[in-house]
């Protein structure tokens, strides 16, 4: 049992130093200026189970430099997916969209959604979760003080802090509940094909209703064989599933 425990751990040492050193050779290849052998190297760092943000991110910089703007889109959303506090994935995935060629836009609803989604996104859900806990036990030590105290103004002031804390933990509970299901879908893809048709049914002769370029965010509402529905902004369509690829 022993012999096995410490075979593990020389593995899993071996294995890591592997991906380090791929690593390092994927940064030395974009130094040079060789972005398709970094995008090979990255891809043999994500391939061997090693998906950090670090190498998204990398990964989608190579990408942009080598002009492959809905890959590089791709890993941006990928490393953000991993870690929304990313200022460097942030700002170069607004970049890159800003080489996309489109003539749909996304409503983005109003402002105080906007602010709130976005406020949402900045943690991760486990984050969320111990706020949550967190401002759960301060309800408890609230109503302890409310019920034991015999101090008038110290049991106002743990009612008080009991009360607005349930509230705040509910409400960063239904953060971590959004967060996590942001995390674990699968329903928002970008498309790589550089033009698509999007048509009204889940057949290539179906009628044309838009159309789609390379880079743009898409959710996935549906799937029928080689077919996905996509909608984008207040569009609805049906695309080829091999045109895009989900986050």
């Amino acid at each position: 049992m022993k012999k096995i425990f410490l075979f593990t751990i020389l593995l899993a040492c071996t294995i890591a130093q592997a991906q380090d050193y791929s690593f390092q050779q994927a940064n030395q290849a974009y130094a040079n200026s060789d972005y398709k052998t970094a995008i090979s190297l990255y891809q043999s760092v994500l391939d061997s189970a090693n998906r950090s943000t670090e190498v998204y991110y990398n990964l989608g910089n190579a990408y942009y430099k080598d002009n492959e703007i809905g890959l590089a889109i791709l890993n941006y959303e990928r490393a953000l997916l991993q870690d929304p506090s990313n200022k460097d994935a942030k700002y170069n995935l607004s970049l890159a969209q800003e080489r996309i060629t489109d003539n749909i836009e996304a409503e983005d609803g109003y402002f105080l959604s906007r602010w709130v989604k976005n406020l949402i996104l900045k943690l991760k859900a486990h984050t969320w979760m111990w706020i949550s806990v967190a401002l759960f036990l301060i309800t408890l030590i609230g109503l302890f003080i409310f019920f034991f105290s015999k101090n008038i103004a110290l049991r106002k002031t743990g009612f008080h802090c009991a009360w607005i804390a349930l509230l705040f933990s509910i409400t960063t509970l239904s953060f971590c509940i959004v967060r996590n299901q942001h995390e674990t879908s699968h329903d928002k893809a970008i498309v790589l094909s550089s033009i698509v048709n999007a048509k009204a049914s889940p057949d290539h002769s179906g009628t044309d209703l838009f159309v789609l370029h390379e880079g743009t965010k898409v959710s996935i509402t549906d799937t029928l064989g080689e077919w996905v529905e996509i909608e984008v902004g207040n569009y609805k369509g049906w695309i080829q599933a091999k045109t895009l690829e989900r986050i």
